[in-house]
């Protein structure tokens, strides 16, 4: 498993977990999308879940 900082600040906090089997899962809780877009080459075929809060 590996845990990747997306952002993490006063305007918002972004977390990238991948699993083992290349699996991803995106924690947002305010930054601005562009910058998850932008982190992940704007490919999101492997994500299985993201959960957002805002």
């Amino acid at each position: 498993m590996k845990l990747q900082v997306l952002g993490s600040s006063s305007k918002g906090n972004c977390y990238l977990i991948e699993t083992n089997k290349n699996e991803k899962l995106i924690l947002d809780a305010g930054v601005n999308f562009k910058i998850v877009q932008k982190e992940l080459n704007f490919n999101f075929s492997r994500n299985k879940w993201c959960f957002s809060y805002t």
